[in-house]
């Protein structure tokens, strides 16, 4: 559909041991949702402006970096320029903005792809955090059709994805979702964020991550 992805545009992202990586965070997923208890933990989340919220086009991907174990090993692992464990796309309709994403039932009440409030999505996100990027060959066409593949796997209510496996289609993490969405192909050996963050394909339209080191 956008074909800047037919270049081999992702056989340049390969990654650290893969299945080390699903292992390790599988068993992370399994003691964080048995350890957690039912409640919301407190901390400073990140936040959009008037000004940003208004420059948000649907189909735009908005990526954020989540608080405790998990997220902390997804950014450790993946090792990238920006500290990113989770992404969405942006919907918007009658005026109001929502994100559809795949997420864990052990850190959401519901298991795989769902729909929140941006504001919502942003209670997950750590400060400083949050980036948006859109695809630099799109057009309000291309949006709408995003936004229409998106709600049919919403539809769908396609579960998450906890063994990371591009090939299997009946399940999503929230990378895949966001492949689906857009009709790509991805490469199989990476599930990396960089992809998004490349700016010969995406223009990134809001980074609060600008002015931080990576640490």
């Amino acid at each position: 559909m956008i074909d800047f992805f037919k270049s081999g545009f992702y056989q340049v992202h390969k990654l650290f041991n893969f299945s080390f990586f699903v292992l390790i965070f599988t068993f992370c997923i399994i003691l964080f949702s048995c350890s957690t208890p039912n409640k919301k933990i407190k901390h400073n989340h990140d936040l959009l402006n008037t000004f940003e919220l208004k420059s948000l086009h649907n189909g735009d991907i908005i990526l954020r970096k989540g608080y405790g174990l998990v997220s902390n090993l997804i950014v450790k692992e993946l090792n990238e320029k920006y500290k990113i464990s989770h992404c969405g796309i942006i919907e918007i309709k009658n005026g109001k903005i929502n994100v559809i994403h795949s997420v864990s039932h052990s850190l959401s009440d519901f298991d795989g792809v769902q729909k929140n409030t941006i504001a919502d999505f942003l209670k997950g996100s750590t400060w400083g955090s949050v980036i948006v990027v859109r695809a630099r060959q799109t057009d309000t066409l291309t949006e709408k059709h995003i936004i229409s593949k998106a709600n049919y796997y919403l539809s769908k209510k396609v579960r998450f994805d906890s063994s990371f496996n591009f090939n299997d289609s009946s399940e999503f993490f929230c990378q895949e979702f966001i492949y689906k969405a857009y009709d790509l192909i991805p490469n199989s050996k990476s599930i990396k964020f960089s992809p998004f963050t490349d700016t010969n394909n995406f223009r990134i339209i809001i980074n609060h991550q600008s002015g931080l080191k990576k640490q």
